[in-house]
């Protein structure tokens, strides 16, 4: 289908203020954690869509910070006292909204979304009348941007700083790391001024497999989601390098590929892996490197940047729009499950002071 310019123009001026954005979302309140971070004896991380990998990145965060946090089904059982749920949720669907409701009142609930119960703008009132009696319930809401951002499939400025609320989090729930916020601005401003593309739009005309080395590659699943959001095309696999060996190659060999590498600096054992995986390559198959010039986990937002810009240049050349899409109103089925949810019932409610990472994490 056509894409219409105001959703083409509205997608690439948002993919142009990604850094006020960013900015914006370093100064965001947040509650209090310090002691809700003392007292969880687990932290579980969860959320669906492009929020599911804000949820995978804030686990890497905290365990590389030796906090206990995993990954978790949303809807799964298994939750009692003394655990804490992180949920993402950027637009607070109605299936998240059913999960909450859910849970028993002695797990600690903390919600990231952009939905505000005192901004109109910021969803629906049914969303914010939920959100209201949830919070008054004990819920703890973690603002993040991104409010409202519809019209198309495509999301591009809630996935990119929800990536710095979620850093953001993970300093507030025991982390203590400084967030290099100007050098990560510099850094995918460096690569929206770029002349040219790292990744030609070409590249999606292939099958494709995203990889990345290590931990990184457990956090590429926003970017496999935009081949599917973005371009109506399935999402493709993430894997490490290392897996490749193990049966993706095998299974991929008689087509053409293209294996895009999520590269940064700092590890020494990624230059010999991709040299390997090159040299193992058919003559049909390709590499396609996409560098980072920060070391990981500040590489994301680079990579972020350089992927969305060859979706939206693969969709510019294509014509494609996602402002209307085939199928349209046939995934409300699933979408509004859940929406007459009740609140959840009342906790503990959130515990008030000085939020850690707004000044001391931040330069």
């Amino acid at each position: 289908m056509k894409e219409v310019p105001s959703e083409a123009l509205r997608l690439e001026r948002a993919l142009v203020e990604l850094p006020q954005a960013l900015r914006q979302a370093a100064v965001l309140p947040l509650p209090g954690l310090q002691n809700l971070a003392m007292v969880s004896r687990r932290i579980f991380c969860s959320g669906l869509g492009s929020s599911s990998a804000h949820a995978r990145f804030l686990v890497t965060q905290l365990v590389c910070a030796g906090v206990a946090a995993h990954a978790w089904a949303l809807g799964g059982d298994g939750l009692g006292s003394g655990d804490t749920l992180v949920v993402f949720s950027q637009g607070l669907s109605a299936p998240v909204r059913r999960c909450i409701s859910r849970l028993a009142p002695e797990v600690a609930v903390v919600l990231v979304t952009s939905v505000d119960p005192s901004r109109k703008d910021s969803g629906s009132l049914e969303r914010r009348d939920w959100l209201a009696a949830a919070e008054a319930a004990g819920l703890h809401r973690v603002p993040m941007m991104g409010a409202m951002e519809y019209g198309s499939l495509l999301r591009i400025t809630g996935p990119v700083t929800g990536y710095l609320t979620a850093l953001r989090l993970a300093n507030a729930l025991g982390a203590a790391r400084r967030i290099p916020l100007e050098e990560i601005i510099a850094a995918m401003e460096a690569c929206l001024g770029r002349e040219g593309q790292i990744i030609e739009p070409e590249v999606f005309d292939r099958e494709l497999s995203l990889l990345g080395t290590g931990v990184s590659s457990d956090c590429l699943g926003n970017l496999a989601l935009k081949v599917q959001e973005g371009l109506l095309q399935p999402a493709p696999p993430v894997l490490t390098i290392e897996n490749v060996a193990h049966g993706p190659f095998q299974e991929a060999y008689p087509r053409p590929r293209t294996w895009v590498v999520f590269t940064c600096p700092g590890s020494e054992e990624e230059p010999e892996a991709v040299r390997r995986l090159r040299e193992m390559l058919p003559a049909h198959q390709s590499v396609c490197e996409v560098p980072a010039t920060m070391a990981f986990p500040w590489s994301i937002f680079s990579h972020e940047v350089l992927w969305t810009r060859a979706v939206l240049a693969h969709r510019q050349a294509s014509g494609l729009s996602t402002g209307v899409w085939p199928v349209q109103r046939a995934g409300g089925a699933l979408y509004v499950c859940g929406q007459a949810a009740p609140p959840p019932i009342g906790r503990p409610p959130a515990t008030r002071g000085s939020d850690c990472c707004t000044a001391p994490a931040l330069p």
